[in-house]
């Protein structure tokens, strides 16, 4: 038996680094069905399948919903704390 420092995240494809318009359109979908018929996440999720909007399972899809909506807050978060007038994509 070994212990690995820095060990290799788990195995599967790499996620891509995804930009926030990315982000923003995946929880619009979910939160516009949801908005509509007030069933839950879910449920929004299995009709944006139905729908062809989404395509993977309700699990997992679920999963990336929360993660990214935490994600959009994070970034709102670090929007309101950078000094205004700042702009970090200018050089």
């Amino acid at each position: 038996m070994q212990v690995l420092e820095n060990s290799p995240a788990g195995t599967g494809r790499p996620r891509k680094p995804s930009d926030l318009s990315g982000l923003r359109e995946f929880v619009r979908i979910i939160d516009e069905i949801n908005y509509e018929r007030k069933k839950g996440i879910p449920d929004a999720i299995r009709t944006a399948l139905k729908r062809k909007q989404l395509k993977g399972s309700v699990g997992s899809l679920e999963a990336r919903y929360h993660e990214k909506k935490k994600q959009l807050r994070r970034a709102e978060e670090l929007k309101r704390r950078l000094p205004t007038g700042f702009d970090p994509e200018s050089k």
